[in-house]
């Protein structure tokens, strides 16, 4: 099941027609759980038993303000690359189809890395970037 967002909220907020027609159990593990290991993975969270990254479980005991933007950010960048990953189910790096081509962008969408690098483990959550006053 994932932590950070439900597969009933994910079918309200996407327009991918993939994702509206799939049963929310099949969101979930085809989509969302996946996502959420691989955000949490590319930014170093370290999330520990209340799936919270660990450096930052001292702050989110004082300021719960925090703890709400981090499970936010933490939604919306899964929405994001669920979306970006139901464009293109395959990983294709490229494509051609009837002399048509497209190429995918690889890697963690922009998007999301905007959202999760503040939180990241490597040093950007405590670089000032994610306002803590």
């Amino acid at each position: 099941m994932g932590t950070f967002l439900e597969p009933e909220d994910l079918k309200q907020r996407t327009d991918s027609p993939l994702i509206k027609r799939l049963e929310l159990d099949d969101l979930d593990d085809r989509f969302i759980v996946p996502a959420e290991r691989s955000i949490e993975a590319a930014f170093n969270l370290d999330l520990n038993t209340d799936d919270e990254p660990a450096m930052w479980a001292a702050d989110f005991a004082t300021r719960p303000d925090l703890r709400t933007r981090f499970e936010l950010d933490y939604k919306r960048a899964t929405i994001l690359l669920v979306n970006r990953t139901a464009d293109n189910p395959n990983a294709y790096s490229s494509r051609s189809v009837g002399g048509a081509s497209v190429t995918y962008p690889t890697g963690m969408p922009e998007e999301v890395a905007v959202l999760m690098g503040p939180w990241s483990d490597d040093g950007g959550g405590r670089s000032g970037r994610v306002r803590r006053g």
